[in-house]
C-alpha cells in the first residue's frame, strides 16, 4: 500500500508513483497488504533531494523535499526530470528495506548481510536503476 502525502498535487504524484512502481516491476511487493509506503512531499528544508526510511520491517517513509528541488532547478523540464530521478532513487531504497536487502540499525546498516558505518553500495543499485527507469517512462 502506498499513502501520497501532499498539499497538492496528488493525482500527478499518484500517476508518477505508479509509473515507477511498474517501470521498477516491484508491484506485486507494493500491494502486498502487509507492506506500507508513506510518500511525502516535503516543503521543509534539507541537505538532501530525497530520504528513505525504513520504520520497521514492512513500513517505509519516503520524504521528497520539493523546495530544495525547485532551488536547483529552475525550468520546469529539469525540475520535473530531476524530481522524477529522485522519486525513482528512493523507492529503490523503499524496495531494498521492505525486501531486507537494507536495515537500519543503530550506528550502521546492514545491506545484503554485511555491515557498513554508512551509506554506500545501496547508492549505486538505486542510482543504476533511476537512471534506466527514468528514460523508459519520460
Amino acid at each position: 500500500m502506498i499513502e501520497i502525502r501532499c498539499k497538492a498535487g496528488k493525482e500527478y504524484y499518484e500517476h508518477l508513483i505508479d509509473k515507477i512502481v511498474k517501470g521498477l516491476k516491484i508491484k506485486t511487493l507494493i500491494n502486498n497488504p502487509s507492506n506500507e509506503i508513506i510518500v511525502l512531499f516535503s516543503h521543509a528544508k534539507s541537505k538532501s533531494l530525497g530520504n528513505c526510511d525504513g520504520i520497521n520491517k514492512r513500513k517505509v517513509k519516503v520524504s521528497i523535499f520539493v523546495e530544495e528541488h525547485k532551488k536547483l532547478y529552475k525550468t520546469k523540464k529539469k525540475y520535473n526530470g530531476e524530481l522524477l530521478d529522485t522519486i525513482i532513487h528512493e523507492f529503490v531504497h523503499a524496495k531494498q528495506f521492505l525486501k531486507g536487502e537494507l536495515v537500519s540499525l543503530p550506528g550502521c546498516y546492514r545491506y545484503r548481510s554485511k555491515k557498513y558505518p554508512q551509506s554506500l553500495p545501496w547508492e549505486d543499485e538505486a542510482s543504476r536503476r533511476a537512471k534506466a527507469v527514468a528514460k523508459r517512462i519520460k
